[in-house]
């Protein structure tokens, strides 16, 4: 840690040791010549080289450094207006452009700062300007948001995720919400730039940040891209197909992809699990056998949107289905026979799933806006399980369940922005789920079970920026309502209060503070009457009577940027009030699983974030280590202690493409059970030359990843060990893009239609 700490020092005070640069300044003004606060300032070299940007300030004045004479192009933009592009040629001293003239509405912003070259820190946001190596060698939006490394988010192209330790990212396309699939078919080479709200945005008060992709706007025309991923050692694929088309104001967009898996999975697990009965106890060792695994998953969506300045009208149309039959196969052995028995435990499901979306987004006077959401699916799912001795057929266990799955879902969002740059909005939901679910089991027993459940929500933000500070306070209350069928109604009205302050001190130095309190819902299928059969002597059941999590989250975090590094001490402090958990209680000789509430949990974390840039545009590095203590209570008191490090690594040159994730192992509480993930590893290498990208991955490949979870109670214990082998790790697999435009580009904006798949089907495993 003291050498981590030296080093940091010397880089920062090398970070500080600058060449004498020339200064390029201006004013950015609309044709009324009104000042245009915020709009974004690129200086580039003639073959595109991202050298340096800004934004206007409160005056729409901007400066900004150049590193030595030469010629230079000039880009002005900002949504919604007219990009200026300048050629600025044999710059030899400090120049002064004058009035650039552009054409749009403005939206005002205080105290600018340039943090980095690629970097604009202001009081709400950080914007990111992507350079055109990172773009060239980015398949979709996850890879060039990936690319960046910033140093908050932590983000996996493969598993199409963005995260952040302080809360929820809500992902937007040129300010509008887009759904995972709409992010990774972005074409990066439209992306102008990277909006990062790291600490909120008043459009989107039920979440802690937003990223905005911003798209170039230009005329018509159309693309067509297709993408393909196999893995090399094992038959498992995803291949996909998307186009995009614009006729003047209209614009029409497709999806249809194909994932699928068909393998024989030769390791799975061991477990141990004691039985603890009151006059012996009853052990079971369980080894997995090589074992059959097959799905197919076919997705699609047709969408079509209508704008003009001031009206989006969006209509999207979506199908999914897909099937899964999985075999595990296992050896068990038991403490009171002599011999092993060998298990069958066959299950297989299927679903159907169309669904609709309509939205409309207007602009009125005065800087308002509202939005209106109609958003609505349907799942047709079906669940078939056969466990099974093999040498005794009085052991067998059949059960077969078929689900009517119905979601609807209404939103409004209304923003109004103050001459004092202010910013009210606030958001209306209403949702209703309804299932209805036919159980049968052993061809003998038949039950149905229906779950009611809706909820109500409103949510109020003001959002002010005050020179070197901007606040943002939250407030919320929902109306929850859920029934089954042999329970009565039960209602709950929740509240949501938040506080985000942020003070940008200098230029390069940031704090941030968050405080918020929230509730958590259980999972619908956890909230059913209904139950399944493990095996002869274990049962999984519902329990509609569980509570609502509560959570307390405080964060407090500094960062310095400079040139070269970027340094961000963090502390997380969250106690946690009626937590999930799983039990096992006994009835008779019968175990039973269900969920439960009423845990505590405290979790405190002190980091660093380092990310430093080794070799500009070329080789970066961010580290992050820290400490975190989890005290947690089910049935009993524990803790768990874990030092974390993780480190990630970029190289990109020309046309090839170098990345490497570390992380560290470590313990985690989930439901109650103890999970231990090992040390892991990804290595990502790439080519790309014209519209054709391609990238050979590995994950694990020289080590054997074993999972391990521990479930303790005062009747049963189970200890499971996960071994995940190299024919399901991703060791090696290669991806290919190739896009092709026609015409000319166009910001493409498909609407967002929410992930559709969903089941309140209560399974055994």
């Amino acid at each position: 840690m003291k050498a981590l700490i030296f080093v940091s020092f010397i880089l920062f005070s090398l970070s500080n040791i600058q060449a004498k640069d020339f200064t390029l300044q201006g004013r950015v003004i609309d044709t009324d010549k009104n000042i245009i606060v915020g709009a974004t300032i690129q200086c580039l070299q003639h073959d595109s080289i991202f050298i340096n940007g800004g934004t206007s300030d409160e005056k729409g004045n901007f400066s900004i450094s150049l590193p030595h004479q030469g010629d230079y192009k000039l880009r002005i933009s900002y949504i919604g207006y007219e990009t200026n592009t300048s050629f600025l040629e044999n710059i030899q001293n400090n120049m002064n452009v004058g009035d650039i003239i552009l054409t749009s509405t403005s939206i005002n912003l205080n105290e600018v700062a340039i943090t980095a070259r690629q970097v604009v820190r202001t009081t709400d946001k950080l914007t990111i300007f992507p350079t055109k190596q990172q773009l060239r060698h980015s398949v979709g939006g996850y890879e060039a948001l990936a690319h960046l490394l910033i140093p908050t988010l932590d983000v996996d192209p493969l598993k199409k995720n963005i995260s952040m330790k302080e809360g929820t990212v809500v992902t937007c396309i040129n300010g509008r919400q887009a759904t995972n699939t709409e992010i990774n078919n972005i074409n990066s080479g439209s992306i102008l730039r990277i909006d990062f709200y790291d600490h909120g945005h008043p459009e989107h008060p039920d979440a802690y940040a937003v990223i905005d992709y911003i798209l170039k706007q230009q005329d018509t025309g159309g693309t067509i891209a297709a993408n393909g991923e196999q893995h090399l050692n094992k038959p498992t694929g995803n291949y996909d197909i998307n186009g995009q088309f614009l006729k003047k104001n209209s614009e029409v967009t497709f999806y249809i992809s194909d994932a699928y898996n068909n393998f024989n999975a030769k390791e799975g697990n061991y477990s141990k699990t004691l039985f603890i009965y009151p006059e012996a106890v009853l052990e079971r060792k369980s080894i997995a056998l090589p074992s059959k695994q097959w799905s197919n998953t076919l997705s699609s969506y047709l969408n079509y949107s209508h704008k003009t300045s001031k009206n989006i009208f969006y209509a999207a149309l979506r199908y999914n289905t897909g099937k899964t039959c999985d075999t595990n196969n296992s050896i068990q052995e038991y403490n009171n026979l002599n011999s092993s028995l060998n298990v069958r435990d066959f299950s297989k499901t299927s679903n159907i799933n169309p669904g609709i979306e309509l939205s409309y987004n207007g602009k009125f006077h005065r800087k308002q806006t509202f939005k209106i959401t109609l958003s609505s699916d349907y799942n047709h799912n079906e669940y078939a399980r056969e466990y099974s001795e093999l040498a005794s057929s009085t052991s067998s266990i059949t059960s077969k369940t078929k689900e009517d799955y119905f979601f609807l879902k209404i939103l409004a969002i209304y923003t109004k922005t103050f001459k004092n740059n202010g910013t009210l909005s606030s958001v209306f939901i209403h949702y209703q789920n309804n299932s209805h679910t036919n159980q049968r089991a052993n061809e003998m027993t038949n039950t149905e079970d229906y779950l009611h459940y809706n909820g109500t929500a409103l949510y109020i933000a003001y959002q002010q920026n005050i020179q070197k500070m901007s606040f943002r306070f939250k407030w919320g209350n929902s109306l929850e309502i859920h029934k089954s069928k042999n329970n009565s109604k039960i209602q709950k009205l929740l509240l949501y209060p938040e506080i985000n302050l942020n003070y940008q001190s200098t230029s390069n130095q940031n704090w941030q503070f968050t405080a918020r309190y929230l509730t958590e819902t259980p999972q619908m299928a956890w909230l059913t009457n209904t139950e399944q059969q493990i095996d002869p002597l274990q049962t999984r059941q519902g329990n509609p009577n569980l509570k609502n999590r509560s959570i307390l989250e405080t964060f407090i975090s500094y960062s310095i940027d400079t040139k070269w590094m970027t340094l961000i001490p963090r502390m997380e402090y969250s106690p946690l009030f009626n937590d999930f958990y799983e039990s096992v209680n006994r009835n008779n000789d019968t175990f039973i699983h269900s969920y439960q509430t009423g845990g505590t949990l405290q979790y405190i974390c002190p980091d660093l974030t380092l990310n430093i840039k080794l070799v500009p545009q070329i080789l970066t590095l961010n580290i992050n280590t820290g400490w975190e203590k989890i005290w947690y209570k089910t049935w009993e008191k524990n803790k768990i202690t874990n030092w974390k490090y993780n480190a990630k690594f970029l190289f990109i040159y020309k046309n090839f493409m170098a990345s490497a994730n570390i992380n560290a192992p470590r313990k985690d509480i989930i439901l109650g059970m103890v999970q231990k993930i090992p040390f892991s590893y990804r290595i990502n290498l790439g080519y790309t030359h014209r519209n054709l990208n391609i990238q050979l991955n590995t994950r694990n490949p020289f080590s054997r990843f074993t999972k391990q979870t521990d479930l303790y109670s005062p009747n049963y214990s189970n200890h499971t060990d996960s071994y995940i082998p190299k024919a399901e790790d991703h060791v090696f697999y290669i991806k290919a893009n190739y896009r092709f435009n026609f015409g000319r580009k166009h910001n493409f904006s498909q609407p967002n239609i929410e992930n559709t798949t969903k089941s309140a089907i209560l399974k055994a495993y």
